[in-house]
């Protein structure tokens, strides 16, 4: 160490690490620190884990000179638990199971699935009659059951929610069976916002050229879980969206009367 003003040291910082600064105080000339620091890992396994908890890492630290320091981790939140639907009334299908994180998760979120848990993880959901979570068409809260459009098929949802971890995101399809994609592929409606509180909990579908027929809509949720990868809540609509372009068929009529009294004609007819 030079102690004159230029307080040079063989130690020079290009040497010591990246930052690390020369500080003067008085007479002395000193590195803020000594050495570039220590990478450690440490796994425990076997662990009983409480949902819902929130479990800190803290190192206890001493060095040569008998100086000691605890630093804490930020904490890490345990969720067990798939999201939660809107209001479901007389479900068909219900069940929470296990699969392959990558089966439910889209390409450009497969790099959430890391060190995938045996865990169940994926919560399946065929709605019934009086649900209130995923609708046919774009009006908000509203199912469309008929329609002439058949260039495109819209779907919207309400109610998802994480109490632990919250949503990261929400994916939809379109099929010609509950849970199928075969139509429209599971893809995330709001990849070209920024913001969460820009999404519009809306998804459409387009160019399709889609024959008359009965389809279904399908809408999953994904929490932010990111190690162990995320849990899934998927809902398959089982109101169907109709899409027809033919007019009515009339097969045969039956009878027709009139009421000279009441001046009332009366028609029996098959259609």
């Amino acid at each position: 160490m030079n102690y004159g003003e230029s307080g040079l040291c063989e130690l020079l910082e290009e040497i010591e690490g990246h930052d690390v600064e020369l500080h003067e105080s008085g007479m002395f000339y000193n590195f803020e620190r000594l050495g570039i620091g220590h990478a450690v890992e440490f796994l425990h396994n076997d662990l009983s884990l409480r949902h819902n908890g929130l479990y800190v890492f803290n190192l206890h630290l001493n060095n040569t000179l008998g100086y000691s320091n605890v630093i804490s981790s930020e904490g890490i939140l345990v969720d067990f638990t798939t999201p939660e639907p809107g209001p479901i009334s007389n479900a068909i299908y219900d069940e929470v199971n296990h699969e392959t994180c990558t089966e439910y998760v889209p390409d450009e979120w497969e790099n959430r699935c890391i060190q995938e848990t045996p865990l169940p993880n994926h919560r399946s959901i065929i709605d019934g009659p009086g649900s209130m979570c995923v609708f046919n068409g774009q009006e908000p809260l509203i199912d469309t059951f008929y329609t002439r459009a058949n260039k495109y098929v819209s779907a919207n949802w309400d109610g998802f929610y994480d109490l632990e971890t919250h949503i990261f995101g929400y994916t939809w399809t379109v099929g010609t069976d509950h849970c199928l994609d075969d139509i429209h592929p599971h893809k995330d409606p709001h990849s070209h916002l920024f913001d969460e509180s820009e999404w519009t909990h809306t998804g459409i579908a387009h160019p399709l050229e889609l024959d008359d027929g009965q389809y279904h809509v399908t809408v999953r949720a994904l929490n932010k879980v990111e190690f162990g990868g995320p849990l899934a809540t998927t809902v398959c609509h089982s109101t169907p969206y109709t899409i027809d372009n033919t007019p009515p068929v009339v097969y045969h009529v039956h009878l027709i009367e009139y009421d000279e009294i009441s001046c009332h004609i009366f028609v029996e007819y098959d259609v």
